[in-house]
């Protein structure tokens, strides 16, 4: 299995440097709050100015939230049925998520450590029990099916926002100690609202890193505008530019 190989030590590294870059940008942040208080009127006019019309002091405090987030997640992205769950299912050694020719995976699903092996489905609305949050277990059945059910819209069902807005898949497995969280998402381009269900999150997400999957197979190999999607193109979300993308072929 994948996750007993060497591969989960990589991302174990990965996730050691992102802590320690967490911790450098941590200090600067302080330094900066420390110092804001001697800004002068006309300096924080023109700093409001940038950061279209929000206080410096706002804009530093959401940033030193986000530095306090123990998790280090990494969104795997990609067109519809380029094989982003088929890659996850193979790194973590488990069909955990459903996998399907045409289209597959309708709304964020987010793969990190835990003891008891269950999922927790955040509904966009409450159900008819009044609940916003549902439980469910791997080892039964007919939780697993429900859970699908909300992992894997199919037809017309895709044409509107899914009822789950986040899926949390807690699994104990070596792989994702140590915070990382590996996070499948809709296909890019299908449709406008998968689009909007990847947007979405990476807006609320604001720092990650990412792995973007195309199938050279398909449509004539891999070509520019299949790694720039237009719910990409706002890369200052995740302080990475457009021109410093790369595919290995």
């Amino acid at each position: 299995m994948l996750h007993q190989s060497g591969d989960h030590e990589k991302l174990r590294e990965a996730s050691e440097v992102y802590r320690k870059n967490q911790d450098r940008l941590a200090k600067l942040c302080n330094s900066i709050a420390d110092y804001l208080p001697s800004l002068d009127t006309r300096t924080r006019a023109i700093l409001k100015l940038w950061l279209n019309g929000c206080e410096v002091e706002e804009v530093i405090a959401d940033v030193q939230k986000q530095l306090q987030k123990k998790e280090f997640p990494i969104l795997v992205a990609g067109e519809t049925s380029s094989g982003k769950s088929t890659f996850l299912n193979l790194l973590l050694g488990e069909n955990i998520l459903p996998v399907d020719y045409l289209s597959s995976t309708s709304t964020i699903c987010e793969v990190k450590y835990g003891k008891t092996r269950q999922a927790v489905v955040h509904l966009r609305q409450p159900n008819d029990q009044g609940k916003t949050k549902i439980t469910l277990l791997f080892d039964r059945t007919e939780d697993y099916q429900e859970l699908e059910s909300y992992m894997h819209l199919e037809g017309a069902r895709r044409d509107s926002l899914p009822e789950a807005k986040l899926i949390e898949i807690f699994l104990p497995f070596p792989l994702l100690q140590g915070g990382s969280v590996l996070v499948d998402s809709p296909g890019v381009g299908e449709n406008s609202i998968m689009d909007e269900v990847v947007t979405d999150y990476l807006q609320s997400a604001k720092s990650m890193s990412f792995i973007y999957i195309v199938d050279s197979s398909r449509a004539g190999g891999v070509q520019a505008d299949r790694v720039r999607p237009s719910c990409f193109c706002n890369f200052n979300l995740l302080n990475v530019h457009n021109d410093q993308l790369t595919v290995d072929s």
